[in-house]
């Protein structure tokens, strides 16, 4: 029965192709375009992003200032008119300050976004890409079981 197990492998190993005898998957060539552009767009949504957080902390200054003027004793600053407006123009250059500084940072944030979502799309093309072998490696691991056991090897062409 041992014999014939034996038998059987052997068999099935002389069958099939040796993994060095296996047709290696063609390396595509990925565009410049793809590969550094990744990285561009990376830090153009860092930087965005970066923008956005100084816009956005400008209106918040703006907002403060604007509201410790509403806290203080004299409340008759704060009072707005009919279509919602400040009726003192200080309180109401505050005001437009403060919108201003929410819509260049919402326009930076837009831009982060959009900017780490093509980066994000280069990253998944790149990899998906079929990657084949690299020659300038000169040898390839494995990594098997055996028996339950780990095996450990190296397969050097030559």
């Amino acid at each position: 029965m041992m014999r014939h197990a034996l038998a059987l492998a052997a068999v099935l190993a002389a069958a099939s192709p040796a993994a060095a005898q296996q047709p290696t998957r063609a390396a595509t060539h990925v565009p410049a375009v793809v590969s550094y552009g990744k990285w561009l767009l990376v830090g153009g949504a860092i930087g965005f992003n970066l923008a956005a957080l100084r816009q956005h902390r400008l209106a918040d200054d703006s907002f403060s200032e604007l509201a410790e003027i509403c806290t203080a004793a004299d409340h008759a600053r704060c009072d707005t008119g009919p279509d919602g407006s400040y009726l003192d123009p200080g309180a109401e250059a505050i005001y437009q300050r403060t919108l201003q500084a929410d819509r260049r940072a919402r326009v930076w944030l837009f831009a982060g976004e959009t900017a780490l979502l093509g980066s994000a799309a280069m990253f998944v093309w790149e990899l998906s890409r079929p990657h084949g072998r690299d020659p300038d490696i000169p040898f390839t691991p494995r990594v098997g079981m055996s028996g339950g056991r780990t095996t450990l090897g190296l397969e050097i062409p030559f």
